[in-house]
């Protein structure tokens, strides 16, 4: 059933490793190693199926830093690698347990396929909570754990924060709340401030010049206004209008205002109903989709906008929806539903965690030392995982290189492929 689709999942890995060097809840600790897992699992999935090939690109066939000797050359091939162990901190019980578990299992699903020796998960529940994540994160530190991946909300990342920080720990977060990063906290979460520059960048090219901006004037429409004024100036755009809507959405006088500007575009920086009750009072308004564009951020990647109709047309910049398939076949053949949008958060933070937990180095002492310090997370060759190619900066935020998609008679069609690497 699974091993049709497990080259896909283990391209993907072996892209980690290469740019780099350029289920059941699970409430107790598990071991992973090349012996079946101690979990109900389909024998092919457990198997390990391209340990040759993920440890001829660790041994320094690739290109980039690591491929030229040093970390990953001198430790690749050692068999009596310690166990490393790594913290992922989910809220598992609770009112968001459902998200826990599924962001758990794909964690799972990324260390089956990438066959992860030497290598111990350390699941904690948050139970969604500040205080929670808090007593999470100790109790995983006191556990030895090198590296934390999550937690997912951001005051459960304020709570850890200081936790790490004291531990010298870092930690790879599931939020998209920028305002948390930096002091060991890395965010992966999806990120506006991409998505508006390489959208405008687009759209500029197309002959898009004169764009409108809609926005809630909350701290995300704040961070978008900012990041749009930048991008159109850079790509001779003009924002000759910004209007910020209150909870009764576009009126009368907002269109009229619109209509006067002629606009080739509006940019709405908001999702779900807002944004589709936005574009269809553009319509109502005689503004079609085919008059003016509209445009908007990775809040878009949404099959429910991408069935409305009055979206049709519309352009924003997010992972290329192709990239998942291959992933998103193998949760479901495992799991028997459908993976949240998230999943691939955990799913690529765990597998970065393997593959670095194995580029790592024994010093003068002999303790062997996995590459979590922030030189080997920020590495700026960036890595390549299910949402496409990323790295971070020094600020803690990720960077990725994305798509320009379109919605197209109730689909998501990419227009315009991101890059393959920075």
């Amino acid at each position: 059933m699974m091993r049709t689709q497990l080259p896909g999942i283990f391209f993907v890995i072996m892209s980690l490793l290469l740019l780099a060097s350029c289920a059941t809840d699970m409430t107790t600790n598990q071991r992973w190693n090349n012996k079946t897992p101690e979990l109900s699992l389909p024998k092919d999935l457990a198997t390990p199926g391209s340990r040759a090939q993920v440890d001829l690109i660790a041994q320094g066939q690739g290109q980039g830093p690591y491929a030229e000797g040093g970390l990953a050359r001198q430790d690749a091939q050692n068999n009596d690698i310690p166990p490393v162990k790594v913290a992922i901190l989910l809220p598992l019980s609770g009112a968001s347990q459902e998200i826990g578990q599924s962001l758990l299992k794909a964690a799972q699903l990324a260390l089956f396929d990438l066959g992860a020796d030497s290598f111990q998960l350390l699941p904690k529940d948050t139970g969604g909570t500040s205080t929670g994540a808090s007593l999470a994160a100790q109790e995983a530190i006191q556990e030895g754990a090198e590296l934390i991946l999550g937690p997912l909300f951001s005051h459960s990342v304020q709570a850890v924060k200081p936790i790490a920080t004291r531990a010298n720990i870092n930690v790879i977060a599931f939020s998209t709340d920028w305002t948390k990063a930096g002091d060991h906290v890395y965010l992966t979460g999806f990120m506006p401030f991409a998505q508006v520059r390489r959208t405008i960048g687009y759209a500029a090219r197309q002959g898009l010049k004169n764009i409108v901006l809609v926005t809630k004037g909350d701290a995300y429409g704040q961070a978008i206004e900012k990041t749009l004024v930048s991008a159109a100036s850079m790509n001779g755009v003009q924002i000759s209008k910004v209007i910020r809507i209150g909870t009764a959405g576009l009126l009368q006088d907002d269109l009229q205002d619109m209509r006067l500007v002629r606009p080739d575009a509006v940019f709405l920086a908001m999702g779900g109903q807002d944004a589709m009750k936005a574009a269809r009072r553009l319509q109502d308004a005689g503004m079609t989709s085919l008059m003016v564009k509209r445009l908007g951020t990775g809040l878009w990647d949404d099959e429910i906008l991408a069935a409305d109709p009055y979206m049709d047309g519309g352009w924003f910049a997010a992972p290329a929806p192709r990239l998942r398939t291959a992933f998103e076949k193998n949760y479901k053949d495992l799991y028997g539903v459908q993976p949240p949008r998230l999943a691939t958060l955990a799913y690529d933070a765990t597998a970065l965690a393997a593959v670095l937990g194995k580029m790592g180095k024994r010093g003068d002492d002999g303790i062997y030392r996995p590459a979590y310090t922030a030189k080997d997370i920020r590495n700026q060759s960036g890595f390549a995982g299910i949402d496409g190619v990323f790295r971070f900066n020094e600020q803690g935020l990720i960077e990725r290189q994305l798509s320009v998609l379109e919605f197209r008679n109730g689909t998501i069609v990419e227009i315009d492929p991101a890059r393959s690497r920075f």
